[in-house]
């Protein structure tokens, strides 16, 4: 085999097309296929159509569309990744590379379900993925807590809340805390963002991408008038430099000075001791659900021996990360691999 891609989400499936349309031999493993956007269900993706449209599909992203919008719901998409996938003239596993180890000529990969040794390669391309980046305190610990990727899911399931907890807290100042917060919100739960900083909820226009982060802009329009309509469920939003627990309480430090914020104000005009500078917001361990969703970080899963010295970057110079796992930030940003085949 000339190339083995590990991972079938937008980067890895694009990989695939364009190595097997250069008449390279290609085998494609994944454990899932489609890739991560799974987790967001039957919501609307951020990214606009023509975005998201991979080169050589057979079938346009429109055809798995039930209504006219300018970016699909992720159910939709996800059945247009594995459409594509189908089509791909390429050797298709599903499983995952646990380890990679090089015996001077080939990539020798071990995988969960088929063994050692179970795939030769002489390139690997790994298009792993995301994950999210992990939330470093000890202060949550015996708390109920969630990271952002599997909060998509568990908001999208409306059998998935359990009856004692009435309140989400989203740890976390990007598109993806204002996301969930307005799936908890929809959910029934009282939704309250904390967040070190602001960093404002805006499109986002470079020379390669124009996207409407329209769910964000959603959330900060719900924390206006929940806040200033005293609406329940509810959504707030708080900039936070301290937190602790306190005997059965999470509790979280607040300068007035830093929210200074229109949506931070907004929920600053509803809490107590309005003149105090300094407050605190608690929240009940018993009584929240604790999501983080401080960004996402490359996924790079599965180990790689060369026996070489790893100072040397010739000594693997057949592996290639491409994709989320090379720090892409969209698909419409993966078109340009980075090595040539």
């Amino acid at each position: 085999m000339d190339y083995l891609v590990a991972g079938a989400g937008p980067a890895g499936l694009m990989e695939a097309h364009r190595l097997s349309a250069m008449g390279k031999r290609v085998s494609l493993i994944s454990p899932q296929w489609g890739g991560v956007m799974e987790c967001m269900g039957d919501h609307y993706l951020q990214s606009y159509c023509s975005e998201l449209e991979l080169p050589g599909s057979p079938v346009p992203l429109a055809h798995f569309m039930t209504e006219k919008t300018l970016s699909p719901r992720a159910s939709h998409y996800m059945q247009y990744l594995r459409h594509y996938a189908d089509s791909l003239p390429v050797d298709k596993i599903t499983d995952t590379v646990t380890a990679v180890s090089f015996d001077g000529t080939h990539y020798s990969c071990d995988l969960q379900r088929h063994g050692k040794h179970a795939l030769k390669a002489r390139h690997i391309v790994a298009a792993t993925g995301i994950k999210p980046k992990p939330f470093r305190t000890t202060c949550l610990a015996g708390c109920r807590t969630m990271a952002c990727l599997d909060a998509y899911h568990h908001f999208s399931d409306p059998t998935a809340r359990p009856p004692t907890e009435t309140d989400v807290v989203i740890i976390g100042s990007g598109n993806s805390a204002f996301q969930i917060a307005l799936l908890a919100m929809s959910a029934g739960y009282n939704a309250h963002i904390l967040a070190r900083t602001y960093p404002g909820i805006y499109p986002i226009e470079t020379t390669d991408r124009f996207a409407l982060r329209a769910q964000s802009q959603a959330t900060v329009e719900k924390i206006w008038k929940s806040q200033t309509e005293r609406t329940s469920p509810g959504i707030s939003f708080s900039i936070y430099n301290n937190l602790w627990r306190s005997g059965d309480d999470i509790v979280f430090e607040i300068d007035r000075t830093d929210n200074n914020v229109h949506i931070a104000e907004a929920t600053m005009a509803n809490t107590a001791a309005c003149g105090t500078r300094r407050l605190t917001r608690s929240f009940s361990r018993a009584d929240t659900l604790f999501v983080t969703a401080i960004g996402t970080e490359p996924s790079r899963p599965f180990s790689i021996d060369t026996h070489h010295d790893d100072r040397d970057p010739a000594t693997k110079r057949g592996i290639y990360w491409v994709g989320s796992a090379a720090d892409f930030r969209s698909v419409n940003t993966m078109v340009s691999p980075r090595y040539s085949a």
